[in-house]
């Protein structure tokens, strides 16, 4: 048992995978859940726009014309670039463009056969091979951002370029891959082991490099086309991709986490490695239950808020209620 190493904690074992699946993790301070982690991954490519273009890259750079004129226009009438949401457009779209749906069928098995399920992930796997193979199921999701981003830094706005550019970003929304979350002392403020294992699984990795290509058809399409200086610069050196396998090691070197951890508590059947029955209630226990985002099995397209939200309002209709004295984790 991963908790006994921690004893004279009190320590409990709901049977599940407690700590696997990073997706999300959480622990209590008489009870102790080791998670498995789920969570989605971004990365992107900057174009440098036409000349006389306004973009956010000023701001970003903190240069002091651009900030003051920011200032005026939001304090004098609400406009400008301080009124506006940091990505300017969202799309969720199925990413595998082939000629025919034939060629597309064909694609895909040679994919799955050279990135076949590692144990353990079958469940995951099968799942995103269901939605890679329905062309009407989003696999992807693609966003805009009026200036650049540095992609090989630890925060995407050190270094940045001098040029005006726009960044479109792609969100591979169904990940194989899955990580850990595990204690690491009976310390309760001791900080814990995370092992998130972004792009373990292959597949991830040529999912994305496929999002890379589109992101190039998308630059090559009217009317955003006319609107990117020709020959302009990008984010960094790697990012002009003449073919896949550039794709896979740009993918490599700057994609990112998205924020959406889930899935450390499943709900699943205990013998699939669920934590919580249908009810919100651990396994082995009849008064703790676990109300946030590491419940959900499988990692929603969407942000996940909304459905924390739901599962909040389902815990809280639910017939047979609350009581004061049990004990709930509320949050994500």
């Amino acid at each position: 048992m991963l908790l006994e190493p921690f004893n004279p904690l009190s320590c409990w074992n709901s049977g599940g995978l407690v700590g696997q699946n990073y997706s999300e993790s959480m622990a209590f301070p008489n009870w102790l859940i080791i998670l498995t982690w789920e969570s989605i991954f971004e990365t992107g490519i900057c174009f440098e726009v036409k000349d006389g273009l306004v973009t956010a890259d000023g701001m970003l750079r903190q240069e002091p014309d651009a900030m003051q004129t920011a200032t005026q226009l939001y304090a004098g009438h609400q406009t400008g670039l301080l009124a506006a949401a940091g990505w300017s457009s969202h799309a969720f779209v199925p990413v595998l463009d082939f000629p025919s749906e034939p060629d597309r069928q064909m694609e895909l098995q040679k994919i799955f056969e050279r990135y076949p399920p590692e144990t353990g992930d079958e469940f995951q796997f099968n799942f995103v091979r269901s939605v890679l193979e329905d062309r009407e199921v989003a696999s992807s999701t693609f966003l805009s951002f009026p200036a650049q981003c540095n992609l090989h830094a630890d925060f995407f706005t050190k270094d940045l370029q001098p040029g005006n550019f726009i960044t479109i970003g792609t969100i591979q929304v169904h990940p194989v891959s899955s990580g850990s979350f595990h204690i690491s002392s009976p310390d309760p403020v001791a900080a814990p082991i995370i092992d998130p294992r972004y792009l373990s699984h292959p597949l991830d990795v040529e999912i994305m490099a496929w999002c890379l290509q589109f992101i190039e058809k998308i630059a090559e399409t009217e009317p955003l086309k006319s609107l990117l200086k020709p020959g302009g610069k990008r984010n960094h050196p790697t990012a002009y991709m003449e073919d896949l396998e550039a794709a896979r090691d740009y993918a490599r070197t700057t994609a990112s986490t998205s924020f959406h951890p889930v899935s450390t508590c499943a709900m699943l059947p205990r013998e699939k490695g669920g934590v919580v029955n249908e009810r919100l209630i651990v396994y082995g226990t009849t008064n703790l239950r676990v109300v946030n985002a590491s419940v959900m099995v499988i990692i929603p397209r969407g942000n996940i808020q909304s459905s924390v939200y739901a599962i909040a309002e389902r815990a809280a209709d639910t017939k047979v209620g609350f009581k004061r004295s049990e004990n709930c984790a509320f949050g994500l």
